[in-house]
């Protein structure tokens, strides 16, 4: 297969498990997970994760996957993973071509993707790369918005210092839930860590978080700390929240940080680290044995305060690339 054309990005359904499996299994043959394992896992996935799966096909033949979203303007892709033969036809890095071009697959898939952003009514479209990926995206238009690493660290128990009430979030608590909303959306603004979301798309987020949409929410090991919705040492606490660490479950022994933030009102008093050290301690009671995240490079407060809490980076970098579709 050395042309791929065009391409036909759909949705994949609970009747596209196998497909699912099998192009899983062709992509990375090593993995240990069966094919008929995978179609569970996929079938059992969590209603966000299953909404995000797109099945890149050409003709009746799924050949990419990749995972999907959009909010207003704004469109994400990421997970991509493409057939060995797709590469066939060129001898450059990854999709790219030795001058740059993007290989005929990979122009393919581009293509479908930015459809399928346009048709979302999106603006531009955040696509989520590999090493190999980068070249071609960027000769397709991209520019880099930012590079993100897994990290992990063994789970260890140490006092928490923190002069404000600390406790796990209430989930079920409307108030709370809008709280935690307008935390995340004004804790992120004009940081590294914001995209341009807006605070519809934030509490949208924040409710597939709270509701175990992209993995189980463990309330239990997620922490707050209150702020009492009055006058911040720095400026208003507007959400009523001075910080909250929201912690998912990935696996048996496995908790992941997916949301650090402190109000800017509340920066500088160490409730970063007692919210991490916290949600660190209550994972270990509730049997787990690592805690992961991940982590915008750059972010040097972020990235100092991992470290010192012995976290360690994990895997490949993540390179975010943007492009205007519109």
């Amino acid at each position: 297969m050395s042309a791929l054309g065009d391409l036909q990005l759909r949705w994949a359904a609970d009747e596209d498990a196998p497909a699912v499996a099998r192009l899983s299994k062709e992509i990375d043959p090593d993995m240990d997970e069966t094919q008929a394992g995978l179609a569970e896992l996929f079938l059992h996935s969590p209603a966000e994760a299953r909404r995000t799966m797109y099945l890149a096909r050409q003709g009746d033949r799924p050949v990419a996957r990749v995972r999907f979203k959009s909010a207003g303007e704004l469109a994400w892709a990421w997970g991509i993973g493409w057939l060995p033969a797709l590469e066939e036809g060129h001898r450059g890095p990854g999709w790219a071509a030795q001058d740059g071009t993007p290989a005929p697959a990979l122009a393919g898939l581009v293509r479908a993707l930015e459809a399928q952003a346009r048709g979302a009514g999106a603006r531009r479209l955040t696509v989520e790369l590999l090493d190999p990926q980068v070249p071609a995206f960027a000769a397709a238009g991209y520019r880099p918005s930012k590079r993100r690493v897994e990290m992990a660290a063994p789970l260890v128990r140490r006092p928490v210092a923190c002069d404000r009430p600390l406790r796990p979030p209430r989930p079920g608590d409307p108030a709370e839930r809008e709280a935690l909303a307008r935390l995340l959306y004004e804790g992120y603004l004009g940081s590294v860590d914001q995209d341009g979301e807006t605070e519809e798309v934030a509490r949208a987020e924040t409710v597939h978080v709270l509701d175990g949409e992209y993995a189980p929410f463990l309330a239990e090991c997620s922490m707050v700390i209150e702020g009492d919705g009055g006058p911040a040492p720095a400026g208003p606490a507007l959400s009523g929240l001075a910080g909250a660490a929201l912690v998912l479950r990935e696996g048996r022994s496995l908790s992941w940080l997916a949301e650090l933030v402190v109000h800017r009102g509340f920066r500088g008093r160490g409730y970063g680290r007692a919210l991490v050290q916290a949600a660190m301690n209550s994972s270990l009671d509730h049997g787990y044995e690592q805690m992961g995240l991940v982590v915008t490079l750059g972010n040097m407060p972020a990235e100092g305060l991992y470290r010192r809490l012995g976290f360690r980076e994990e895997g490949e970098v993540q390179h975010h690339y943007v492009k205007e579709i519109a």
